[in-house]
């Protein structure tokens, strides 16, 4: 999605960029507050070993799109080391097809549909 809406503010001349980051796995309430019971349990038992890192970190990759210069606007930035779920904040691996053209005017479309939100542009 996020690359059909680049893609969409270039054509439309508009001076934005558009950056993809995530947090991987981070001791948040975000589990505990919309997960259902097994996976609250499961993160609970994840929390307490290695593959979950402090919400502090795991903001590193949000902080670091709002104000790093010279970023590549086609990437995904967010934790490095195991799973890419913890671990030094840099460009993350994705599928292939996330950078194909059909399939990101497909999920723009989808995601307009189930929404009811049209993006004016």
């Amino acid at each position: 999605f996020a690359y059909e809406l680049q893609d969409r503010l270039e054509a439309a001349q508009k001076d934005v960029k558009v950056y993809v980051c995530h947090p991987g796995s981070s001791s948040t309430s975000l589990i505990t507050t919309s997960g259902n019971l097994m996976t609250r349990v499961m993160f609970r038992l994840m929390s307490m070993s290695p593959m979950v890192q402090s919400a502090e970190k795991g903001s590193y990759p949000e902080v670091m799109c709002a104000t790093e210069p010279d970023l590549d606007l086609r990437a995904l930035y967010g934790p490095t080391g195991r799973n890419e779920w913890v671990g030094p904040v840099g460009k993350g691996t994705l599928e292939p097809f996330a950078y194909e053209k059909p399939v990101m005017e497909r999920l723009w479309e989808l995601s307009e549909k189930e929404t009811g939100y049209t993006w004016e542009l």
